[in-house]
Order: C-alpha cells, then sequence, then structure tokens
C-alpha cells in the first residue's frame, strides 16, 4: 500500500526515472496500469497536469487518448485491416479536442429529449472536453483497448447531464430540474438542496455535518458548491454517474435515485424532528395540516386523472358515433335531440339533466293551472314524448358504447 502511494505521488509530480532496469520493465508497466486504473475510478485521471504557457500549443497537442487512436488506425490501414469503429470513435473526440459541435449531435439531443430544454454546445463541449483530457475512453494504452463508440456516446451525457442539474442549483432556475418537478410534484428548491446534498457527500463531505446543516436546519446557502473546485466536482460527478467499473447510471436511474434521495432527507427530517419535538404541539399540528394537504393533493391529482380519461374515453365514443352514418332512423334522433333541447355532440350526463329537468316541469301531477281534460290529455301526451325521446337517446348511446 506505501509503495502504491509512493508511485502516486511520483506519478502526480511527473517523475521519470533517468536509469532504467530491463529487469524491472514488466514490473513497472503493471504499476503503471494500476496507478492508472485506480486514478480513472476516482475521476482523478488527467486533473493533475502542470497547466500549459502556450494556450496555443495546447489547442494543438493532442491528448494520449487521440495520439493513440491514431497509431492504431495508421497501423491498421498499413495492414490492411479495416478501422471503421476506431475512425467513429476517433471522428467525435477528435471534434471534441478541436471544439466542434457538428458531430456531437447525437449526444446534445439525446440530452435535449430527455430534458424537454435547450442545451448550450458552449456548455457541452466544455465539459466533454475534461472527459477527453483526463483519458477516461481510454482503457489501457498498452493494450490499446477503448471504451465502445455507444458507451462514449452514453457516458459524455449522462455527465452532462448531472453538471446540467449543478448549473440549475448554482444559478436557481429550473431549466432542466423542471423534469424531475413534474414526475412527483416536487419543488425544485429541494431538488437543488438534494443535487448539493449528493455532490458534496461523493466529493468527501461528512454525512453528520450534512444532515445537521442542510437537512435538519435547511441551512442552504450554496456556498459550499460554489467553493468546491473542478476536480472535486467532477469527482463527485463521476461518483453519483458510475454503478461500477465501466458501467454507467442512465439518465433515468440517475433521476430516480435524486427522487429516492430527496424521499430519504424528508423521512430523516420527519424523524428527527418527532423525537425532538414530539411535545410541540403546535408542530404536531403543522405536521398533520401537511399530510392532509399532501392527501388532498394526492387525491386531486387523481381525480383529475381519473375526469381526464373519462372525457378521453368521452371523447372517443362521441369521436365514434360522428364518424358513423346512421341511414334508419336518423330523424328520429334528430327528433329526439331537438324534443329534449340538446346538441347531437352532447354527453350522457346532459341527456339525463336535461330529461330530469324537463320531467318534473311537464309532468302532469305537478301542472296546477291545468284544469281542463283535454289540456290534461296534452299535457300527458307531451311528457310521453320526453320519456321516449330520452330512451331512444339512451338506447343509442349504449349501442354506441
Amino acid at each position: 500500500m506505501a509503495s502504491f502511494i509512493a508511485l502516486v505521488l511520483l506519478s502526480l509530480n511527473n517523475f521519470k526515472f533517468k536509469t532504467y532496469d530491463k529487469r524491472f520493465a514488466e514490473l513497472d508497466n503493471l504499476l503503471e496500469q494500476l496507478i492508472r486504473r485506480k486514478m480513472l475510478e476516482f475521476g482523478f485521471l488527467g486533473q493533475f497536469r502542470k497547466p500549459k504557457v502556450n494556450q496555443e500549443k495546447e489547442v494543438l497537442d493532442k491528448c494520449k487518448t487521440l495520439k493513440v487512436l491514431e497509431s492504431i488506425i495508421l497501423r491498421n490501414k498499413n495492414q490492411g485491416v479495416s478501422s471503421e469503429a476506431h475512425l467513429m470513435t476517433y471522428d467525435l473526440l477528435l471534434s471534441i479536442h478541436e471544439k466542434k459541435v457538428g458531430k456531437l449531435k447525437e449526444i446534445k439531443t439525446a440530452i435535449e429529449n430527455f430534458t424537454r430544454s435547450p442545451l448550450s454546445a458552449n456548455f457541452l463541449l466544455e465539459h466533454l472536453r475534461v472527459l477527453l483530457n483526463s483519458d477516461l475512453f481510454l482503457i489501457s494504452e498498452t493494450d490499446e483497448l477503448f471504451m465502445p463508440f455507444k458507451e462514449i456516446i452514453h457516458i459524455s451525457g449522462v455527465y452532462t447531464f448531472m453538471f446540467l442539474l449543478i448549473e440549475d442549483a448554482l444559478k436557481n432556475n429550473a431549466t432542466v430540474s423542471k423534469k424531475m418537478e413534474k414526475i412527483q410534484n416536487t419543488p425544485c428548491k429541494q431538488i437543488f438542496k438534494t443535487v448539493e446534498y449528493l455532490v458534496l457527500l461523493k466529493a468527501g463531505a461528512s454525512a453528520k455535518v450534512l444532515m445537521d446543516e442542510i437537512i435538519l436546519k435547511q441551512n442552504w446557502d450554496l456556498g459550499r458548491l460554489r467553493n468546491m473546485t473542478e476536480t472535486q466536482k467532477h469527482t463527485a460527478v463521476m461518483s453519483i454517474i458510475r454503478k461500477d467499473y465501466r458501467v454507467y447510471k442512465t439518465y433515468q436511474e440517475i433521476t430516480q435515485e435524486i427522487l429516492d434521495t430527496i424521499k430519504k432527507m424528508n423521512k430523516l427530517r420527519n424523524e428527527y424532528l418527532h423525537e425532538n419535538f414530539k411535545a410541540d404541539q403546535k408542530y404536531e399540528e403543522k405536521i398533520k395540516r401537511e399530510n392532509e394537504q399532501q392527501k388532498k393533493a394526492e387525491e386531486k391529482r387523481q381525480r383529475q386523472q381519473e375526469e381526464k380519461e373519462r372525457f378521453n374515453q368521452q371523447y372517443n365514443r362521441q369521436q365514434k358515433n360522428s364518424e358513423q352514418k346512421i341511414y334508419a332512423g336518423n330523424m328520429e334522433l334528430n327528433e329526439a335531440y331537438n324534443k329534449l333541447g340538446l346538441d347531437p355532440n352532447c354527453s350522457i350526463r346532459k341527456i339525463k339533466r336535461n330529461y330530469k329537468y324537463l320531467a318534473m316541469k311537464k309532468h302532469p301531477d305537478r301542472q296546477l293551472n291545468v284544469i281542463k281534460e283535454t289540456e290534461k290529455k296534452r299535457a300527458h301526451d307531451e311528457f310521453i314524448e320526453i320519456k321516449n325521446a330520452y330512451d331512444k337517446l339512451m338506447k343509442h348511446h349504449k349501442k354506441a358504447a
């Protein structure tokens, strides 16, 4: 372990041995791969390079990933071997290196389709260059192994998506977080707070301190998130989006993790407050009101959903009825609608309501001013016509359904 730490420190300081014994070549190569793999797993690879003085030269100088790819493509060309997969990967990574968005449309489109909001090309390039310069996509330099093209696209997308959430929290705007807000009616500020909690936790902050400041005391000023270095943010994001070595989460899994963390934070806060303020009647009443409000909100959303489904079913039936051409008895239907004072596109509910109203109004027993037998007969016939019109329409609607 001590030897490994010493080798890491020597590697970070760009220390090179002047004398090199062939007997230790294989051991040195294995240790270098081990260092690279461990730094890759923790997201530190490429973050400790010394800054170059000449910025123009920095743009021209290609990273190790591109250089290894170029050597593979050139060797395959000389040997007459196809390099289509390597060429696709090279074109994509070269466009990131040269800050060209043209070949990054697949990544940009995937993020925009999921977030339902436009994505800045400069923002995308800025974070993809961090991944490229860290040689994340180069699995093994000695074995010349690279991540598959689709895997590079996926990692680039979820990495940028996570940084979009961090930017939302820092700028206090819900450009991307609106999608999660709509999933479970979660306030954006709660999403920002949870993103901060996850990033700080993965960056090495104490879970107890975060629980006390963010979850319990609701002390949320984003000062700690703003003061984090880019290396710390990169490390935290890589830890969040990675499930295992070379296995990364999807957009949906990241979103679900944040929503689950929100529930966990709320549960912890409620348990803490319940234990410490159990004797406080006002607090208990407040919690009860909040639960009732949440329950009412949930019932309201459920009713709205049911009404929406009923409306869609009714609308589909009406569309189906309007497309059907009824040749026999068409005049009878029109007469029935006119008799009840209704439109042919009206709902069953309206038919029943108008029928009840007319039945109460035209019922012979309720017309006190009717004295003559002839008028009673006419009132009775009119009531029968209303009843027949109602039966006709109900039978028609049941048949159509």
